[in-house]
């Protein structure tokens, strides 16, 4: 009985420590495969991290490369350290960059993709035609298809055809600002009416019997006051810029043209400054010049005789076409455009911006002369004059005239767009690079 006891003794101490040590060892593979487990995602989340890191390297490499106009390859790659490796494809579309790239450490992969675009200025055209001090003239059936805001004068040849569908605002000195034999749609605000026919009410100090107003009469109403024309002259400098190449250390050689340029049937232009004339060639309504970057020409910009000139497909802002000589604003920078020529914006919404800075108010002589069936049968582009004339005659029509002074005459015709508030320009590769977009992607 005793051996039997001290036996079933032996054997449940024997029992005990295998069942202990079967639980330590339980415990201890659980441990160990938590632990491995633990690491296993660690590594993963350090190479997922580093794939990430490399990636971005690639996209960081290329970038700089874009921006500082370093030589890049459409397809290429990138070591990162002594394992990572980004694999990089850049595409260009419409003034834009995409940039792919493909991060990958010991099979793990991360991508990244980003959007580079050119910087876009975005100008407001608010009215159908704005005008600085030099005021506005409507000749025999000329008209604005919209609203005009004036700091000088706005006069017609005759109420009965001299029209402003829209508003018509008249600011300046109280002692010299009018409105004169003008027939306007909506409202009138001026200092003084005279013999006009306004469509709705009129706001004024001064009007004669000679004028009729449908709406209601505001007498002792203030005088409106000067605006500013939406375009300065350090916005025309950033835009030659661009013109250029001048991403900051200078015009770039491969940007620039010394002496005349005539271009011909299907040429391309843009980035480009022109020191001389730029001519475009006549005849080329089948075939036009294509503008494809902003344009400064120091010369004159002279285009005739069914010469066409259009925007780059697909583009949702436009360009600057600048006549601008900073030595001599007097002589040079004008622009004259004659007998059907054709301007062409982009269907996408992107418009043509031609730009003179002389300052020519002469009217035989004007710092831009648009006449003889320029854009005859739809309205395109926008003019501007930053302190000279623009004269235009002989069914000519464009979206948007502004400048120091207008002169229109014989069946010219602005017809104006609301889309026109917020136009969009850009100045062009040279003008520099923005990142508009970055992210990860499957």
């Amino acid at each position: 009985m005793l051996k039997r006891n001290k036996n079933q003794k032996g054997f449940a101490a024997f029992y005990l420590t295998v069942l202990i040590l079967a639980v330590v060892f339980t415990i201890g593979a659980s441990v160990s495969i938590l632990i491995y487990g633990q690491e296993k995602i660690s590594r993963n989340i350090i190479k997922s991290s580093q794939a990430y890191y490399t990636a971005e390297a690639g996209i960081e490499d290329s970038i700089y490369r874009i921006i500082k106009e370093k030589k890049y390859e459409a397809a290429n790659s990138l070591q990162v350290g002594t394992q990572g490796a980004a694999t990089i494809s850049i595409i260009s579309q419409n003034n834009k960059k995409i940039v792919k790239s493909i991060g990958e450490i010991s099979q793990t992969i991360r991508i990244l993709e980003t959007i580079l675009s050119t910087d876009i200025d975005s100008i407001s055209f608010h009215y159908g035609a704005q005008i600085d001090k030099g005021g506005l003239w409507l000749g025999s059936n000329a008209s604005v298809q919209g609203n005009v805001y004036s700091n000088g004068n706005v006069e017609g040849q005759s109420k009965k055809n001299s029209e402003i569908t829209g508003e018509a605002w008249v600011a300046g000195e109280i002692t010299s600002t009018h409105l004169d034999k003008i027939k306007v749609g909506k409202d009138v605000y001026a200092n003084t009416i005279t013999n006009s026919v306004i469509g709705e009410d009129a706001y004024y100090q001064v009007i004669d019997d000679e004028t009729t107003v449908e709406g209601i009469k505001y007498p002792d109403s203030p005088d409106p006051s000067n605006k500013d024309l939406p375009i300065s002259y350090g916005q025309i400098q950033d835009w030659e810029k661009g013109a250029c190449c001048d991403t900051g250390s200078g015009c770039k050689e491969e940007c620039i043209h010394i002496g005349d340029l005539d271009l011909i049937e299907g040429d391309s232009i843009g980035p480009m400054k022109i020191e001389g004339n730029l001519s475009f060639p006549s005849n080329s309504d089948d075939n036009p010049v294509i503008i494809t970057g902003p344009v400064w020409v120091t010369g004159e910009i002279l285009a005739s005789n069914n010469a066409t000139i259009k925007l780059k497909d697909g583009l949702e802002y436009g360009y600057p076409i600048i006549a601008d000589n900073p030595f001599d604003q007097t002589n040079d920078g004008k622009i004259k455009f004659d007998n059907n020529v054709i301007t062409q914006d982009s269907d996408e919404g992107g418009k043509l911006l031609f730009i003179s800075t002389n300052k020519s108010l002469d009217s035989a002589n004007p710092a831009i002369y648009l006449y003889n069936n320029v854009n005859k049968d739809t309205a395109q582009s926008i003019i501007f004059s930053l302190q000279g004339l623009i004269k235009v005659e002989n069914n000519a029509k464009f979206k948007e005239i502004t400048g120091y002074a207008l002169y229109l005459d014989n069946n010219a015709e602005i017809v104006y767009e609301e889309g026109l508030i917020n136009s969009n320009f850009s100045s062009g590769p040279g003008g520099g690079w923005k990142v508009i977009s970055w992210t990860e992607t499957q």
